[in-house]
């Protein structure tokens, strides 16, 4: 990284943002503004693309870690299966409260107009959107939290914040409470990615386990809606 990143207001001006563009972008487009969704969603995607891209080419490095890469497929798998086995046992043991959320979710999936393309929209979710997810608030939010402030600090931090977007998706199906204690849960596997990121040394780690993570959570969704 270069010495023009080097200070603390600099770096709080490239971070502070990307904490907070998914949960502005939830917020508008599930709760402020739901008809422009066809527009938001996307602008909100391009835009946390294009602020991290803007940045690295005018040479912005994250911290990276340095260590050995051994094992990172069994630690991504291993952490996956757990997750996704947790989900899908709390789905079964509490399955008639949240099909009393189906009508809900029913609405929110026409309002995006997924229904008609469910698979598709789950195998990009669960594949290709948890790539950026893990490159935005691993690689770069993570790592850039952490040349400002300490490992666990910058875990809990970007952690709390790549959770909070999801709360506002999950308050559109949930009573506030369990919204907020869904979100703790997210924001618990959010701080097992990054120290998974950190054990392995390697973002593919992370991004298997979330692969599988959501991946579940969709086909509780398809089972729910069809």
């Amino acid at each position: 990284m270069t010495t023009r990143f080097s200070s603390r207001s600099v770096l709080m001006f490239i971070l502070v943002p990307m904490l907070l563009f998914q949960l502005t972008g939830a917020s508008l487009y599930f709760v402020a503004l739901p008809g422009y969704s066809s527009f938001l969603y996307p602008a909100t995607k391009i835009l946390m693309l294009a602020w991290p891209l803007g940045w690295y080419l005018a040479g912005f490095r994250p911290a990276v870690y340095k260590g050995s890469k051994k094992n990172w497929v069994l630690f991504g798998l291993c952490s996956g299966i757990l997750f996704s086995t947790i989900i899908i046992l709390t789905f079964f043991l509490f399955e008639p409260f949240f099909r009393s959320f189906v009508p809900a979710l029913q609405g929110v999936a026409e309002t995006f107009g997924i229904l008609s393309w469910y698979i598709p929209f789950a195998i990009f979710l669960s594949v290709f959107h948890s790539l950026f997810e893990e490159l935005y608030w691993r690689w770069f939010v993570f790592g850039g939290l952490r040349l400002l402030m300490k490992t666990n600090t910058a875990i809990a931090l970007g952690s709390l914040a790549f959770s909070a977007h999801h709360v506002v998706i999950l308050w559109q199906f949930f009573p506030p409470v369990i919204a907020l204690l869904f979100g703790l849960t997210i924001a618990i596997a959010g701080a097992c990615w990054c120290l998974l990121y950190q054990k392995t040394n390697s973002l593919v780690t992370s991004w298997l386990s979330h692969i599988l993570v959501d991946a579940t959570i969709l086909t509780i969704g398809y089972v729910l809606l069809f």
